[in-house]
């Protein structure tokens, strides 16, 4: 999918990126998944049209989209904290344009509390 109306100076926002990763705590000796800072990357929301939301589910419509420059890492197994919430990655729409410069759209999905 192309983003042609997209530019480096768009990407205003930040969104970091986190792994699970296990950690041992030596107090206790057991071990634990936690969220590690992985990489930020800056992003910008991309905007559905009025008509484009018609088709749209009640559940899709909460899911915001981000555009982020490509990174070949980002995967669908990080979480993603975006205006201060933590979502899962549910889709990674890459740009499949020929142009030096490529854009992706991640779609999230509220971590549940």
């Amino acid at each position: 999918m192309a983003l042609n109306n997209v530019s480096i100076s768009s990407l205003n926002k930040k969104a970091y990126f986190y792994i699970t990763k296990s950690v041992h705590n030596p107090h206790t000796g057991a071990n634990s998944s936690q969220l590690v800072l992985a990489m930020t990357l800056w992003c910008m929301p991309y905007t559905r049209g009025i008509a484009q939301q018609s088709s749209l589910t009640p559940e899709q419509l909460d899911q915001p989209v981000i555009i982020v420059r490509h990174n070949p890492n980002v995967t669908e197994q990080m979480k993603v904290k975006y205006n201060d919430k933590i979502y899962n990655i549910v889709n990674i729409s890459p740009d499949d344009s020929n142009q030096i410069i490529t854009y992706d759209y991640l779609t999230l999905k509220k971590v549940a509390n």
